[in-house]
């Protein structure tokens, strides 16, 4: 009988055998640069549909490329914090932006939305729950209360970060956040968490990536197809001489 599991808020639907079609490309790992290309690409997409609803466009990087950095656990890329922040939610009517995007984006959107959901919440406990990752935790939270910043682990400011921000106005929320993200990350580099949790992922996530190692192909079967969708809305319009 098939299960559905909720990750963030989307259903998995655990079947036997692999997804309907999904030997019709060969599948590979997309690399750093393909993953940025999609997801400039559907930031191209929402910022057209939002100017179309008449809705301020603040350029923040889209849930895609937040997805693509593999910030699971800790944010470990200075430089990015410092110009993302957190990378979070678009503003009112954007969230129905963003979906429109990956419609037009993913030819078979109603497939890739089902096998893109992040996995590692399945075994996000082992992890934290792993005596390495608590001891150097310990380290980053010493970082942290030397910002003057006193959390406990990264997941604690996801938690406090609705708190925090409610009620800001959009340019102070994201400052607040760029603040948060960049001590979280610079605490990361600065002790062993970041290593720690890159090991402890591919140790403890290796069982889960087999397990759904049907949906892992399928998805980047599905994105490497995207690609030249991709690539053309990135290309600037050829001019026309005179």
């Amino acid at each position: 009988m098939d299960r559905p599991i909720v990750i963030a808020g989307v259903v998995l639907v655990l079947v036997g055998g692999g997804c309907s079609g999904q030997h019709e490309t060969p599948s590979r790992w997309l690399s750093e640069e393909e993953r940025r290309v999609l997801g400039q690409a559907e930031s191209v997409l929402v910022k057209r549909c939002m100017e179309r609803r008449g809705l301020t466009y603040s350029n923040r990087p889209p849930v895609y490329a937040e997805r693509s950095r593999s910030f699971g656990f800790v944010v470990d890329d200075v430089a990015w914090a410092r110009s993302h922040g957190y990378g979070r939610d678009l503003p009112g009517g954007g969230q129905g932006c963003v979906e429109k995007a990956r419609r037009g984006l993913y030819p078979d959107y109603a497939t890739w939305s089902k096998v893109s959901a992040d996995l590692t919440p399945l075994y996000a406990a082992k992890v934290t729950a792993d005596p390495r990752y608590r001891n150097t935790v310990r380290e980053w939270a010493d970082c942290m209360r030397e910002e003057g910043l006193p959390y406990s682990s990264p997941a604690r400011i996801r938690a406090a970060l609705p708190a925090l921000t409610r009620g800001k106005a959009p340019e102070q929320a994201h400052a607040l956040e760029v603040r948060l993200a960049t001590a979280e990350a610079g605490c990361a580099v600065g002790t062993t968490l970041a290593a720690t949790v890159k090991a402890l992922d591919l140790q403890h996530g290796a069982p889960v990536r087999k397990l759904y190692a049907a949906r892992v192909e399928t998805r980047n079967r599905l994105e490497l197809a995207a690609l030249p969708r991709a690539r053309e809305l990135l290309t600037p319009p050829l001019q026309e001489t005179r």
